[in-house]
């Protein structure tokens, strides 16, 4: 048995033994991206500041065009964390 196998071997055997039932399945790299998204969306919620990746231009939630592609955004905490990555504030 590979390393890998064995390794998830003795995580579902720990996890069982803890009260996570006995038919586990072995959790897919779709499933932990698909929850990375959904915690990543939900900071992105607390965030108010959006900046486009493609044009480098960030906005404040009053201005036009701060319905970003999801593709193209990106979330900041505050004007100076933009500026600092090379984003400008649009000027709509």
């Amino acid at each position: 048995m590979n390393s890998k196998k064995n390794a998830q071997l003795m995580l579902l055997t720990l996890l069982a033994s803890i009260g996570f039932g006995t038919s586990i399945d072995l959790i897919q790299p779709t499933q932990i991206d698909a929850a990375k998204k959904v915690k990543t969306q939900k900071k992105a919620k607390k965030l108010k500041i959006v900046g486009n990746k493609r044009t480098k231009i960030y906005h404040m939630p009053y201005q036009r065009h701060y319905n970003i592609s999801p593709k193209n955004r990106i979330y900041f905490s505050s004007q100076k964390q933009a500026k600092k990555m090379g984003y400008r504030m649009s000027k709509q």
